[in-house]
Formats: C-alpha cells, sequence, structure tokens
C-alpha cells in the first residue's frame, strides 16, 4: 500500500508543474476537510489534494475516481471563492 501511494504523489507531483510554469510556483497540500451540513450534527471527513497557485492564489482541488460507466476519471477542479 505504501508503494502504491508513493507512485501516485510522484504521479500528481509530476502532473502539478506540466504546464511550463517556473519550479517552486505551485504547493500541493495533502489534508482532511470535514463537509458539514447545516442542521446535521454528523460530519464528513474527506481526504483531498490541493494545488495552490502562489502568485494567483487559485486553489484546484484533485479528483480522481470512475464515473457511472467504470470509466476511470482523473482531473484538477477549481475552487472558486463564491
Amino acid at each position: 500500500m505504501k508503494i502504491a501511494f508513493v507512485f501516485v504523489w510522484l504521479a500528481l507531483s509530476a502532473s502539478a508543474f506540466s504546464d511550463g510554469e517556473p519550479a517552486g510556483r505551485y504547493q500541493l497540500i495533502v489534508g482532511t476537510v470535514d463537509f458539514v451540513q447545516p442542521g446535521s450534527p454528523v460530519n464528513n471527513p474527506s481526504r483531498v489534494i490541493l494545488r495552490i497557485d502562489t502568485q494567483t492564489g487559485k486553489t484546484w482541488r484533485y479528483f480522481f475516481g470512475s464515473d457511472q460507466n467504470g470509466k476511470l476519471k482523473e482531473f484538477w477542479s477549481e475552487i472558486s471563492n463564491q
């Protein structure tokens, strides 16, 4: 299990810098986020990977999984401040 995690982390690190930007511009952060619904005492902790552009402050969340048809999906989704 640890070996698989290392390979996934290396792949994520490489993809975070693959857009031709200077090294060090983006930071990858792995953490746990609690999703809380108003009126519900139960929270839903979820592991997330975030990519932060240190020059603009834009933030993306990494998604990896399969869709309803079983096709693998992998993408970065921008988090807006709305």
